[in-house]
């Protein structure tokens, strides 16, 4: 009978990482640092439900953001440097929270690459895709796009 003798592993390494940027091995290289604080900002706000901005009440967020049955999911591409994507940063900044709260099931993918052109996918059942150019575009504008692909139609 042989004994078959294994080499003993190398110690494992300590990364010194947050764990909020350490990719799975699927992911890809760029870190999305907007998105990241995005998703502490929205589960902060998940946990303290009465924090709201100061001009709107709980109600009327809720309603304005209440997306379609149909909505399969909403993705913003836009250029995380770039001045015409600067009113689509501070609105999915402002409105992410609100938009997640009021819909924890449907995805809201953040896309940033550099040079992209700002824009926002809404994609519903069957696979249909509608999208708006939201290239420089106020805030305000910004949010009458985003609630005409995601609200339902009366």
């Amino acid at each position: 009978m042989h004994t078959v003798h294994f080499m003993q592993p190398f110690p494992p390494v300590t990364l010194f990482r947050p764990k909020s940027l350490i990719r799975h091995p699927c992911q890809p290289q760029a870190r999305n640092y907007l998105a990241v604080e995005l998703v502490r900002s929205s589960a902060a706000s998940l946990n303290n439900p009465t924090k709201t901005t100061p001009t709107t009440t709980p109600a009327m967020t809720a309603a304005k953001y209440a997306f379609t049955k149909s909505l399969r999911e909403v993705r913003f591409l836009f250029c995380q440097t770039s001045e015409q994507s600067a009113a689509v940063r501070s609105f999915i900044t402002r409105a992410y929270p609100t938009m997640k709260r009021s819909n924890p099931n449907i995805p809201i993918l953040i896309r940033e690459a550099a040079g992209t052109q700002p824009k926002v996918y809404a994609r519903y059942e069957r696979g249909t895709e509608k999208s708006k150019v939201l290239e420089g575009l106020s805030d305000k504008e910004i949010e009458d796009a985003v609630s005409g692909l995601v609200q339902p139609t009366q």
